[in-house]
């Protein structure tokens, strides 16, 4: 319901400023349709069935109408054209968006949008087949069956319900829509015969009967070279072919959000990747084509088989670094050591770094201790002007003539160990205040 109302706001914001229409006048659905000149054809096809028009005068839908020249050019689908009844109705719902779409919203992003083209005989996707809209250098381009393509011509035609309230949009594109067919003969036109071979080759695998099928809801990946990929034994390669499909879920590339695990119709888990450079993996295989919309769901194109039997598969990217923990190559020496080797190192390593941090410290000290000056005790033969007399001088910070006083090297001493006294009573002073001589009180 937000959503909804959103696409409202944003649709009367662009038609204000982009149609100007009057909303005060009658702009219903038949009104609309035979204002533009563009869309006789499409009008003419839409008024055969009655029920599908009351549909989209009254409910939140966007209307992808091709134009008479688009018309003009289409010859049909799979066999079927648009003078086939029923063909033609369910080509008809494969132009209609569940929701109201203006421009604007359409621009912002890759979409895949449901239509009104519900399981049946051309399509099985719950809640409506899909159909891409694409942003392109500020116009919208849509996809459909085999990445065909149609652009945007006329945007924003809104029109009303009962004449109270917007309900629908109108966009006028310049090619009819092919419906997406089945995987089996979309894979052949797409080129990946290796693929198609195998299925129509290989024995059936009876839990992929549904996909061949058509039931409903299917995500595949198609390797691109699937010659020799598979093992010749049934069991073993019907394992490898149900790790290719997931059941139940119709994934499209946007969704392959970075570590998303999904669980395979193999009973084993798939992982997307996405590297720094925005390439997107599957396991080890990266996927170079991807959304190929198909009547039951989607594929994707990957460069290499997948493998069950492998464990940990993962891009090789992922090989050099490994960016999910801590960063470090994979390949280092110390990869493949145990625990309890690894804890070894690390307590050695600790133990030599002590170590040289003890001897240095202990070489530092003895240091300072030289520097420092004599013990307290001066040896009586110390009488030379040039032992420690000098050093007493120094200690004291005393220019030598303030030393021509004294009458003896006693009193030399004497006034030395007085000074140095001060000094250490000074130091002591400091260390009390930042060496940690008074206790640290946490705050």
């Amino acid at each position: 319901m937000l959503l909804y109302v959103a696409c409202f706001a944003a649709c009367l914001a662009a038609l204000c400023s982009a149609q100007e229409l009057n909303f005060n006048q009658t702009w219903n659905l038949t009104t609309v349709l035979s204002n533009q000149a563009q869309l006789t054809q499409f009008t003419t096809h839409l008024n055969a069935y009655p029920a599908l028009f009351s549909t989209l005068a009254n409910a939140n839908v966007t209307i992808l109408a091709p134009s008479n020249e688009a018309w003009s050019k289409y010859s049909g689908d799979d066999g079927h054209s648009a003078n086939d009844t029923a063909f033609l109705e369910s080509l008809l719902s494969y132009h209609i968006v569940k929701g109201v779409y203006p421009s604007v919203v359409l621009k912002e992003d890759v979409k895949f949008l449901p239509t009104l083209l519900g399981p049946g005989q051309f399509a099985n996707v719950t809640g409506g087949l899909h159909l891409g809209a694409y942003p392109a250098e500020g116009n919208v381009v849509f996809e459909t069956g085999l990445k065909e393509r149609s652009g945007l011509v006329t945007a924003d035609i809104a029109y009303t319900a009962d004449n109270i309230s917007v309900v629908g949009i109108v966009h006028i594109v310049n090619e009819v829509f092919r419906i997406p067919i089945a995987e089996v003969t979309t894979v052949t036109d797409v080129g990946l015969n290796d693929v198609a071979a195998l299925q129509l080759t290989q024995p059936v695998d009876q839990k992929l009967v549904g996909f061949l099928g058509l039931e409903s809801d299917w995500t595949m990946f198609a390797p691109k070279a699937a010659k020799g990929a598979f093992p010749s034994t049934d069991a073993e390669s019907f394992a490898i072919q149900e790790y290719h499909f997931i059941k139940g879920q119709v994934l499209f590339s946007y969704n392959f959000t970075d570590r998303r695990e999904v669980t395979t119709v193999n009973g084993k888990n798939l992982t997307f990747y996405v590297a720094p450079n925005g390439t997107r993996y599957v396991n080890d295989a990266m996927i170079v084509d991807s959304d190929y919309l198909i009547s039951t769901g989607v594929f994707h194109v990957i460069d290499t088989a997948l493998d069950p039997r492998i464990e940990d598969a993962r891009p090789s990217y992922l090989n050099a670094t490994d960016s999910s923990s801590t960063g470090q190559p994979a390949s280092s020496s110390s990869a493949g050591l145990s625990s309890g080797a690894k804890v070894g190192i690390g307590v050695s390593v600790t133990i030599v770094i002590l170590a040289i941090l003890g001897v240095t410290a202990f070489f530092l000290l003895r240091r300072r201790k030289r520097r420092t000056g004599p013990p307290s005790e001066l040896p009586a033969t110390a009488t030379k002007a040039g032992g420690w007399r000098e050093m007493h001088q120094m200690s004291d910070d005393k220019h030598p003539q303030e030393m021509q006083g004294a009458n003896s090297v006693h009193e030399i001493h004497s006034e030395g160990r007085s000074g140095r006294g001060e000094m250490e009573g000074s130091s002591e002073g400091t260390r009390s205040r930042y060496g940690g001589s008074q206790p640290y009180e946490m705050q």
